[in-house]
C-alpha cells in the first residue's frame, strides 16, 4: 500500500495539472501560484536530502575503498570548504574584504572552480575532435555528405574560406538555415514525442524508476 501511495499522488496531481494547463482559469492560475509555492519548499527540503545522499555515497565509498575513492575525499573536502566560507568566513575573520562571505564564495568560484571548468570543457573539445575525425571518414555515401558539409560550414565561418571562394559564406548560412533547421525540429519532435511517452508512463504508473521500483 505505501508504494501505492505515491502513484496516486502523481496520477492525481498529473491529471490536475494537465487540465490547469488547457484551462487558464483565475482558480488554476492561483492553483498553479500556490503549486509553486510548495514546490520552493519541497526543494529546500530536497536540497538537504541531496547532501545527505553526497556525503552517505561518497563516505561509504571511502570506508569500502571503493573505486576512486580519493575522488570522494576531494569532494567531501570541497562541500565542506565552500560550505564553511558560505556560513562561517565572515563571522571569523577580521579582513575588511573577507568580513562578506559572498566576497569568499565569488573569490572561491573565480579563482577555483572557474578554471576547474574550463580545464574540463578543454580536455572535451580533444575528446570532440577525435569523435568529429571518427565521423567524418568517407565510408559510405551519407558520411561522405557528413564530410563535405561540414568542411563547407567550417571554411565558410573563417576568413580564408571566404578568400578561396566568395560565395562560400553564404553557402555555409544557406546550409544552417535550411537543412540543418530542418534536421534539428525533426530531432525536437522526436525529443518532444519521447518526453510525452514517458511522462505517460509515468503518470499511469508504467515507469516507477523513481521509487526505486524496476
Amino acid at each position: 500500500m505505501r508504494q501505492r501511495i505515491p502513484l496516486i499522488l502523481v496520477f492525481l496531481f498529473g491529471v490536475i495539472f494537465i487540465i490547469q494547463y488547457y484551462v487558464p482559469d483565475y482558480y488554476s492560475i492561483t492553483l498553479l501560484t500556490k503549486a509553486g509555492e510548495w514546490a520552493r519548499v519541497l526543494g529546500f527540503f530536497a536540497f538537504f536530502i541531496a547532501i545527505y545522499s553526497l556525503v552517505f555515497h561518497h563516505t561509504m565509498r571511502i570506508r569500502k575503498k571503493g573505486e576512486r575513492w580519493p575522488y570522494s575525499i576531494i569532494t567531501l573536502v570541497s562541500l565542506a570548504g565552500m560550505a564553511f566560507a558560505g556560513f562561517y568566513v565572515g563571522f571569523f575573520t577580521n579582513a575588511a574584504k573577507f568580513d562578506d562571505p559572498a566576497y569568499v564564495l565569488q573569490h572561491l568560484y573565480m579563482n577555483l572552480l572557474s578554471p576547474l571548468e574550463a580545464t574540463m570543457f578543454s580536455l572535451l573539445a580533444f575528446y570532440i575532435a577525435s569523435a568529429a575525425a571518427r565521423a567524418f571518414r568517407a565510408r559510405n555515401v551519407e558520411a561522405t555528405l557528413l564530410l563535405i558539409t561540414a568542411v563547407i560550414v567550417m571554411l565558410s565561418r573563417v576568413p580564408i574560406g571566404a578568400a578561396m571562394f566568395s560565395q562560400l559564406p553564404a553557402i555555409g548560412d544557406w546550409i544552417l538555415e535550411w537543412p540543418n533547421t530542418a534536421a534539428r525540429r525533426a530531432i525536437v519532435i522526436g525529443v518532444g514525442l519521447g518526453g510525452a511517452a514517458t511522462s505517460l508512463k509515468v503518470l499511469l504508473g508504467v515507469e516507477r524508476s523513481y521509487l526505486g521500483i524496476r
